[in-house]
């Protein structure tokens, strides 16, 4: 900060013969890099809305008998706190014919 402070008074004490040309270049340049910036921005953005995500973040299979209560542990631990969304076959399936389609999607 203080070695700011020195190049910024050192620049206003001295004096410039200021060209209009120079000044325009430098600002040209510095609108067309922003110009750039806030261009990728919003492509990236874009991009980011448009791309294709999965439904779920992670799939937890168990044995409806003997781990139920662990598979519904682990996916509330999955799930809390964070912005994943957890599949379990015994939640969000009526038909089995669809289970190998919902888990490669």
């Amino acid at each position: 900060l203080m070695m700011l402070l020195i190049v910024v008074g050192g620049a206003l004490a001295s004096s410039y013969d200021v060209h209009m040309d120079h000044i325009m270049a430098l600002g040209t340049t510095l609108f067309v890099f922003m110009f750039m910036i806030c261009l990728v921005a919003i492509c990236h953005s874009v991009w980011l809305i448009l791309q294709v995500r999965p439904y779920f973040d992670a799939f937890v299979c168990h044995h409806k008998a003997d781990a139920a209560g662990q598979a519904r542990l682990l996916k509330m631990m999955l799930d809390v706190g964070s912005k994943h969304n957890t599949f379990i076959d015994s939640d969000h399936l009526i038909d089995l014919d669809t289970l190998f389609d919902t888990v490669k999607s």
